[in-house]
């Protein structure tokens, strides 16, 4: 086993954007903010293991590795429009800083079969993680493929877009793929999960069945609309979808209309 430890700094300049204030900001390089000096400096941190794969001989592959993050700047306005961090874009914070937040990032392999990873941003002004996610993904000998992530935006008292409880956001979601060696029969399970609202958002479920010579799909969908307002009709929005393949001609689906029903929207209940 080896450790290495990888110190990083750099330093970046952006000249002087004197109409920035008239700028339209649709995409993230409109957001630069000029006449600032930046010096970002990381640290990471590598975990090396020796793996043998396929009967071969033994290489070293990396197992874990965990980064610590931040940035400087000379101008306080820049940290706000930082794409490097997630949590940037948030508007004036009561107490401006020219520091961004802490991104601490971890990403471990113990198997090829096996893999997560974590990230969370720390400020250092208010001595709080602003948001926390991790996610993970394992295999199992083809016929079983399972990813799994969740988040959490948490209350900072005094930081603009943290201190309003309105605004958090706490979610799970979950991808599961089932199917059998030749990939005949196999089906598929998703999920987004509001965790603070105690509901689902979406759910998803695919069977289907394939032979030589066509195959056969069914789907089920889900979506919670509540808390779009009146822009919906209906609190849910549940479809059932049926899909064919013919060898050599295509795919055809919602022959039916989604079972006859329209578009299915909120009519099955």
């Amino acid at each position: 086993m080896k450790h290495v430890i990888e110190p990083q700094l750099s330093i970046q300049r952006v000249t002087a954007i004197d109409n920035f204030d008239q700028i339209v900001q649709l995409e993230g390089t409109d957001s630069i903010v000029g006449n600032v000096t930046q010096i970002r400096y990381a640290l990471n941190n590598r975990l090396y293991a020796r793996r043998a794969e396929g009967g071969g001989p033994s290489v070293a592959q990396e197992i874990l590795t965990v980064t610590l993050d931040q940035s400087y700047y000379t101008d306080e306005n820049a940290a706000q429009f930082d794409r490097q961090f997630r949590t940037s874009f948030q508007g004036q914070s009561s107490a401006p800083t020219k520091f961004s937040p802490v991104a601490i990032t971890a990403r471990a392999n113990p198997t090829n079969l096996l893999s997560g990873t974590f990230r969370a941003e720390y400020d250092t002004q208010f001595w709080a993680f602003r948001t926390i996610g991790a996610d993970a993904n394992i295999e199992i000998g083809g016929w079983l493929q399972q990813t799994t992530g969740w988040s959490q935006r948490r209350f900072v008292d005094g930081l603009s877009g943290f201190d309003v409880r309105d605004n958090l956001d706490h979610y799970l979601n979950s991808f599961t793929n089932l199917k059998t060696a030749d990939d005949r029969i196999g089906g598929v399970y998703q999920f987004n999960y509001d965790i603070l609202g105690g509901r689902y958002l979406q759910q998803r479920i695919v069977w289907y069945y394939n032979a030589q010579c066509c195959g056969v799909a069914f789907e089920y969908q889900s979506y919670n609309l509540e808390g779009l307002g009146a822009r919906v009709r209906v609190p849910q929005d549940r479809r059932f979808n049926l899909s064919f393949t013919l060898a050599g001609l295509g795919t055809f689906s919602n022959m039916l209309g989604a079972f006859g029903v329209g578009t299915g929207a909120g009519e099955l209940r």
